[in-house]
C-alpha cells in the first residue's frame, strides 16, 4: 500500500497542474515578446498514452479513478510572461474522469532488471519517442511542474536533460514500444515519454509514471484469522523482517489491512483557479489543501503523511492500521479485526529509514489475509414434537395412508412426491404446492375407504376417492397451500363406462362438491394423464361427469275447439279461420356477455398501454 501510495503520489504530481484528459488534453503556452514555448499533454484513454512498468515484484494496487472538476482554461501573467492553459474535452465545473488501467504495479530491489512499455496510439506508429528516466523526489518533480505553469520551464527541462538515463525508441504499428533500463540503484524514479527532446521549444508529453527501487528485500509471515463472533477481540498478527537491514537502525513501520472489496481510491482534484479553492483528495483523505496553480503549499511526503492518507482514505469499517517507530530490522505487528466483516484483506507493510531526513521507503511486503467467523456448534436442540397419528388428521375413514414431512420455502413451487404404493392404489402421481411463507409441514395422503355420513355423494360416477391434509409439523393445525395435482385414470375404466377422456374431472368437497379445472395432458397404452388446479386440500373424487343431453325442442300443439266452452269467460275465445302450420320454436340458449378482457374498449386501452411502454423503453435506451 505504501509503495502504491508513494507511486500514485508521483503520478498525481503530473496531473495536479495538468489535469489528465483529451488528445491533446492540456496545453500550456508561455510567451512574451521574444519567444514562445509550450507543453502539451496527450489524453490518456483505456489503453493508450500510458507507461506500464515491467519486471520486479508486482503488488496489487487499489483500483484508481482520477476525477477533475473545475476550470477548463485560464490565462495570466507571471514574471513578465503570459501563461495560457487550455484543455480539450474538459467541461467547466463538470467531472472529467480517467480510470487508471492497471491493477498491479511493480517495485524493484537491487539486482532486478527494470523495463517499461510505452503504450500509445496507432496514429503515432513510426514516431520517435524520447524516454527520460529521472531519478527524483516527489517535491523536486512537483516544483519543476509548478515552475513550468508559472512560466519557467527551465527546471523541468533540466530534470529531463540531466536524466539518469536517456534513450529513444520507434513506436510499432500499434503505437507501442519497450525500453530496458537494466539494473538500477535504490531510489525514486519517474519515466517520462515525450515526442520531443527537452531542448525543443514545444514539448508533447505522452505519459509519465513513477516507481521505486527499494534498498532491501523483506519477508512477511502472517496467518488467517478464525473467530467465533465478529465482536471477538481477535488480531491479524505476524512478523515483518527487513532482509539485510541493520539491527541498530531506527525504522518507522506502517501496516495497513484493507478489505479487498473496499480496495479502491478516487483521486479527486477540484479547482476554481486559485489557491483557496484547489484541493486534492484520495477518497476522504486530503492530500493537498489550498494548492495554488502556481504550485504553492505541497508538503514533503514521509511516513507520517502516508499513514494519515491511508487512515483517512479507508473507513474504519473496512480497514485496520498500525504504526510504530523502533530500533531494529524486525517488527512483530498486531492489527485488531474486531468489528470488521468477514472476507479477504490486503495486508501491506512498509518500513522507512527514520535516520534519513527524506525518510525513504526502504522495504515493503504484501499478503492476502482471510478473516472468517465460524459460529460455535449449537447446543443440542430439544427433540421436535412427534407428529400426531395420521388418522387423527383425516375426515374420512382410510383404506391406505402415507405420510411425509417437507419444508416448503415461501412462494416457491415445491414437489410433494407420491409413494409408488399410493400411486398404484389411487392413480395419484405428484403434487406441486406453494405457500406464502416458509413452513415445515406434515403431508398426509389417504385412499378413502368410505365417505363420512355428513358428506354426500358427488353428482358424477366416481373412479376413486382420496384425501390430502397439510398440517404444521408436530401439530394438528392445518396449512392451506395451493398448487396442482397430477393423476392418471385407467383407459379400461373410462371406456367400459362409456365416457370420453374429456369427461374425467377432479372434484373437491368443501360443504359441497366443486368441479376443479382439469386438463388432459397425456396418454399411453393403458392410462389417461391429467393435471388439476387446487386452491386448498380436502376430500377429492376422480370422477366422470355425464354429458348433459341437449334438450329437444317441444312442439306446441294448436288446439281447435269443436264446441263452445262450457262456461262463459270474460274474454271470448277467437276461433282461427285457418289452421297454420306451426314451426316449433326451440328454447334459445342465452349468449354470455363478452369477457372484460375481450371487450373492444379494454383491448384498445391495453394496446395503448403496451405501445406507450415500448416507446418509453426505446426512448430510455436511446438516452443512455
Amino acid at each position: 500500500m505504501v509503495v502504491a501510495v508513494r507511486a500514485i503520489f508521483l503520478l498525481v504530481m503530473l496531473l495536479l497542474v495538468l489535469p489528465a484528459s483529451a488528445a491533446p488534453l492540456v496545453k500550456v503556452e508561455i510567451f512574451n515578446n521574444t519567444y514562445n514555448e509550450s507543453l502539451t499533454v496527450l489524453e490518456p484513454t483505456n489503453d493508450s498514452n500510458w507507461i506500464r512498468m515491467i519486471g520486479g515484484s508486482n503488488i496489487v494496487i487499489p483500483s484508481i479513478k482520477m476525477v477533475y472538476n473545475g476550470i477548463n482554461s485560464t490565462q495570466y501573467v507571471k514574471n513578465n510572461k503570459t501563461v495560457k492553459i487550455t484543455t480539450y474535452g474538459i467541461l467547466k465545473d463538470q467531472d472529467y474522469t480517467v480510470d487508471y488501467p492497471f491493477t498491479k504495479h511493480p517495485f524493484y530491489h537491487a539486482g532486478d532488471s527494470v523495463s517499461a512499455e510505452i503504450l500509445s496510439t496507432s496514429d503515432l506508429n513510426g514516431s520517435t519517442v524520447h524516454i527520460y528516466l529521472v531519478r527524483t523526489y516527489p517535491t523536486e518533480l512537483k516544483n519543476a511542474l509548478a515552475s513550468a505553469v508559472d512560466g519557467d520551464t527551465q527546471q523541468l527541462r533540466n530534470l529531463l536533460s540531466n536524466a539518469f538515463n536517456y534513450t529513444n525508441v520507434t513506436l510499432n504499428s500499434t503505437g507501442d514500444a519497450t525500453v530496458s533500463f537494466g539494473v538500477l540503484p535504490a531510489g525514486d524514479y519517474v519515466v517520462v515519454a515525450t515526442l520531443n527532446t527537452s531542448t525543443e521549444s514545444n514539448i508533447t508529453l505522452i505519459s509519465a509514471t513513477a516507481f521505486e527501487v527499494l534498498e532491501h528485500e523483506s519477508t512477511l509471515s502472517v496467518s488467517d484469522v478464525t473467530r467465533s463472533s465478529v465482536s471477538d477481540n481477535k488480531f491479524v498478527s505476524g512478523t515483518f523482517t527487513i532482509t539485510g537491514g541493520s539491527s541498530n537502525a531506527n525504522y518507522t513501520y506502517i501496516a495497513a489491512l484493507v478489505k479487498k472489496t473496499a480496495y479502491s481510491v478516487e483521486l479527486r482534484l477540484e479547482s476554481s483557479g486559485n489557491k483557496s479553492t484547489t484541493h486534492l483528495k484520495a477518497n476522504n483523505a486530503v492530500l493537498v489543501d489550498s494548492f495554488k496553480i502556481g504550485g504553492v503549499g505541497l508538503k514533503n511526503v514521509n511516513a507520517t503523511t502516508v499513514y494519515n492518507w491511508i487512515k483517512n482514505a479507508f473507513p474504519s469499517s473496512s480497514a485496520s492500521l498500525a504504526k510504530t517507530r523502533k530500533q531494529g530490522n524486525s517488527w512483530d505487528f498486531s492489527l485488531p479485526v474486531k468489528g470488521l466483516p468477514d472476507g479477504d484483506y490486503y495486508l501491506n507493510i512498509g518500513a522507512w529509514n527514520s535516520s534519513n531526513s527524506s525518510q525513504r521507503l526502504v522495504a515493503f511486503s504484501q499478503a492476502l489475509v482471510k478473516v472468517k467467523t465460524v459460529a460455535p456448534a449449537p447446543a443440542p436442540a430439544a427433540p421436535a414434537p412427534a407428529p400426531p397419528p395420521p388418522e387423527t388428521l383425516l375426515e374420512a375413514p382410510s383404506e391406505f395412508i402415507s405420510s411425509l414431512t417437507k419444508t416448503i420455502s415461501a412462494n416457491v413451487e415445491t414437489e410433494i412426491p407420491i409413494s409408488s404404493e399410493m400411486t398404484e392404489r389411487t392413480g395419484l402421481l405428484e403434487m406441486t404446492v406453494k405457500l406464502p411463507e416458509t413452513a415445515t409441514v406434515t403431508v398426509t395422503i389417504s385412499k378413502v375407504k368410505e365417505l363420512p355420513a355428513k358428506v354426500s355423494a358427488p353428482p358424477a360416477e366416481v373412479y376413486i376417492f382420496f384425501e390430502v391434509k397439510f398440517t404444521k409439523y408436530g401439530t394438528t393445525e392445518e396449512v392451506e397451500p395451493s398448487g396442482y395435482i397430477d393423476f392418471k385414470v385407467s383407459k379400461d375404466w373410462v371406456e367400459s363406462k362409456g365416457y370420453t377422456p374429456a369427461q374425467v374431472v377432479l372434484m373437491k368437497y368443501n360443504g359441497g362438491w366443486k368441479e376443479l379445472k382439469t386438463e388432459l395432458v397425456d396418454e399411453d397404452e393403458n392410462s389417461y394423464y391429467y393435471r388439476a388446479e387446487v386452491e386448498s386440500f380436502s376430500i377429492f373424487a376422480v370422477a366422470a361427469k355425464p354429458v348433459k343431453p341437449t334438450p329437444t325442442p317441444t312442439k306446441t300443439p294448436v288446439v281447435i275447439p269443436t264446441t263452445p266452452p262450457a262456461m262463459p269467460t270474460a274474454t271470448p275465445t277467437l276461433t282461427p279461420t285457418a289452421t297454420p302450420t306451426v314451426t316449433p320454436t326451440p328454447t334459445a340458449t342465452p349468449i354470455p356477455p363478452t369477457p372484460w378482457y375481450l371487450q373492444p374498449t379494454t383491448l384498445l386501452i391495453i394496446v395503448l398501454l403496451v405501445a406507450a411502454f415500448l416507446v418509453a423503453a426505446y426512448t430510455l435506451r436511446r438516452g443512455k
